[in-house]
């Protein structure tokens, strides 16, 4: 590779890797709610050993990573770059496997389309380290491999290793990427004729399908999570206005030709799967296997390849239609919609509509004070996001990140899907001495009242404050 193409491939990466910091370049915590339960989920692997991911299979692969990374870093702290690292990881990937099929210009602008997608707390994104977005990496790599896995046996056992760490890093996008898989081999079954007992590594996928059973025990409560509902803030809009117009054109190019040619069969079923289960979300308001919202962002993945694609195919053709001029003025024409193709993918990077905005959960501090409450009280109690873990009283933001700084729940969150607690978090702020009182007997198990106001209740004594938190420890008879 030339110098000068490396400089381009660098400054791309650069660039991008930039816009996916922005968010995280005044905040030093981890930005989504999923980003601290993981966390918590880390601590008790860390508390409790290995076991804990035996008997709570899904999404251990990640949380695992977050174990390992832990061991060099200081996760919390150092959360804020994973997004950031994953990003040129990803990137690297596409950049790999387009430079080698089909050529360099393809590799970059897949790079350049994946840094426009757009990220929200609601479909996530390239700004979040969180299980799927952790997963695209392996499933680029999945469907890469898959392509050729019917003629290179290096690539067959690598679509069975990818697809089996993609089980345990995010299941449901496991079952989407193994009916790929499977609908790919269908459509191919001459060719699997020929050679199915090369199929073996697949047997492995067991392991983990296992797991997950074991895990729900009763089948019916599995199966019944293979239906998704709408979430909390789902918004149900036109697909090319979430991903793009133009990039949906140069995807819907790119998917054209490639179909011509014969090309990324795979690909073209893991769009597809994806664009028709967002369009049956739309008439039945559910859908099967995964959420709309990773639909979405499969879709999206997915499209950045055939967008790379068609816009290569367009500045050809445009290159080629000018050639009864100079060689000077044909490449600036390029470069023109090269730069008009780059600011309308960006122009509104980073727009939001209310109720899926960037929050922030704690400052430092909360941090401050939580770190002070895990010196402070060493002992352990199990956590199992259920109400009798806590040992907090907190509001429902610091509740969210209490265990995963503390190593102590809080009383104020216990489930992302359930209020009930923050509700009663707020009862206990907002009454007098004589109703926390009777609430800390009702709960036995909580010790410590993680409060931002001065409270003067006999049975809780101050421990810690600082500018904007008052610890107090209860004082039992």
């Amino acid at each position: 590779m030339e110098t000068w193409k490396k400089f381009v491939l660098i400054a791309v990466l650069i660039a991008g890797a930039l816009l996916v910091y922005i968010p995280h370049y005044n905040y030093g915590y981890p930005l989504h709610v999923d980003e601290w339960n993981l966390i918590s989920e880390m601590r008790i692997v860390q508390n409790e050993g290995f076991q804990y991911l035996v008997t709570h299979p899904v999404e251990s692969g990640f949380v695992f990573s977050l174990y390992i990374l832990d061991l060099f870093f200081s996760i919390i702290l150092f959360y804020k770059f994973l997004p950031l690292l994953n990003f040129v990881m990803v990137s690297l990937v596409l950049f790999y496997f387009l430079n080698k099929n089909y050529g360099y210009w393809q590799g970059v602008f897949a790079i350049v389309f994946f840094a426009s997608l757009k990220s929200n707390v609601n479909i996530l994104g390239n700004w979040f380290f969180v299980p799927i977005v952790f997963a695209i990496l392996f499933i680029y790599s999945y469907l890469f491999n898959l392509e050729e896995s019917l003629e290179k046996k290096k690539s067959l056992y690598l679509s069975a290793l990818f697809l089996f760490l993609i089980a345990f890093i995010h299941p449901s996008s496991f079952l989407v990427l193994a009916i790929v898989g499977f609908v790919y081999y269908g459509i191919n079954h001459k060719k699997v004729r020929k050679s199915y007992l090369n199929l073996w590594p697949f047997l492995f996928l067991l392991i983990p399908v296992l797991l997950v059973i074991l895990y729900f025990g009763d089948f019916s409560e599995l199966v019944s999570r293979l239906v998704w509902l709408p979430f909390v803030n789902t918004k149900v809009q036109f697909t090319p206005l979430i991903y793009g117009i133009l990039a949906s054109l140069f995807g819907i190019l790119g998917f054209y030709l490639t179909l011509k040619r014969k090309e990324l069969l795979g690909f073209r079923i893991y769009v597809s799967i994806s664009l028709i289960s967002i369009v049956g979300f739309w008439l039945l308001e559910k859908s099967f296997f995964s959420s709309y919202q990773r639909y979405l962002y499969h879709f999206m993945s997915g499209a950045v390849v055939f967008s790379a694609i068609g816009l290569y195919e367009f500045l050809k053709f445009v290159f080629v239609n000018l050639n009864k001029y100079r060689n000077e003025l044909r490449v600036s024409v390029l470069v023109l919609i090269v730069l008009i193709t780059g600011i309308v993918l960006f122009q509104n990077y980073g727009e939001n509509y209310p109720g899926t905005e960037i929050y922030h959960l704690i400052d430092d501090s909360d941090y401050d004070a939580l770190l002070f409450l895990k010196d402070y009280d060493l002992k352990y109690v199990p956590h199992r996001f259920y109400l009798d873990s806590a040992e907090v009283i907190s509001s429902r933001d610091v509740a969210v990140v209490s265990y995963a700084i503390s190593n102590k729940a809080s009383a104020g969150f216990v489930s992302p899907y359930s209020l009930e607690e923050a509700f009663i978090a707020m009862q206990f702020f907002d009454k007098d001495c004589d109703f926390k009182e009777g609430f800390l007997d009702k709960y036995e198990h909580i010790n410590y009242v993680y409060s931002y106001e001065k409270i003067e209740c006999s049975f809780l004594r101050e421990i810690y404050r600082n500018d904007k938190v008052f610890l107090y420890e209860r004082i039992k008879n």
